[in-house]
């Protein structure tokens, strides 16, 4: 009955993580999912001490990697993994809401991109401020608008352009990202003439070249930073 129960929660777990949507109680249900599925093993098996150790550790890792004291990061080093982070979903379908790899939006790779460069280097680097902005990233969803509206003081308005057309890259740095004046698209800047961005028109993620007659370009935009990777 235990042990099922225990292969249905790894079920449950790879089923959520796997799921493309990200959403507050979907979030929840994953940290409840993985909970169960590192609890069950100590009922299954109490007398097994590789058993006991292995969950203590699953447990003990991740609280102690956010009670970290924070670093000081160096911030060209995390902004060009953010931009590797995003550029590693190049192809990955667009899906409304999406945050994974079965799935992503246009604010999620924005998210993605430096949520998965700061749990990295956060991790590698013992920097517990950067775990926990990913951890925060992480659980607080954000649309482009909520983004270039300064989301929970995490980002901040560089400027605003006629068009990706015609904005000046000398201003920008890689991982700043435009939202459209209305709110409804968001693009990262690469390098430079390159902006990725998951496109609902394109069906999927994927790199543009300026000059372009593409929609997203053509329209009034407000370029937008994170504040974790202001230089």
């Amino acid at each position: 009955m235990v042990l099922g129960g225990w292969v249905l929660s790894l079920v449950a777990t790879a089923a959520l993580f796997w799921h493309p949507i990200s959403s507050r109680p979907i979030r929840g249900a994953q940290l409840l999912a993985l909970a169960g599925a590192m609890v069950a093993p100590l009922v299954l098996w109490p007398r097994s001490r590789t058993i006991r150790a292995a969950s203590a550790a699953a447990l003990i890792v991740p609280v102690v990697l956010l009670a970290l004291p924070a670093r000081e990061a160096r911030v060209s080093t995390l902004r060009a993994s953010s931009v590797e982070q995003m550029q590693s979903f190049e192809g990955v379908r667009y899906v409304w809401g999406g945050e994974a790899r079965t799935g992503v939006d246009c604010s999620g790779l924005v998210r993605q991109g430096l949520l998965r460069a700061a749990l990295r280097r956060g991790i590698r680097t013992l920097d517990g401020g950067l775990v926990r902005r990913a951890a925060s990233i992480w659980w607080n969803d954000a649309s482009a608008r909520a983004l270039a509206q300064g989301h929970l003081g995490q980002t901040r308005v560089v400027m605003e352009a006629a068009s990706l057309n015609s904005v000046a890259t000398d201003r920008l740095l890689p991982g700043d990202f435009a939202v459209t004046r209305d709110g409804v698209h968001a693009l990262a800047y690469v390098d430079g003439n390159r902006w990725i961005s998951a496109d609902p028109n394109l069906g999927g993620v994927a790199t543009v070249r300026t000059p372009t007659d593409m929609r997203w370009f053509n329209v009034p935009v407000r370029i937008v930073r994170w504040r974790t990777l202001d230089s």
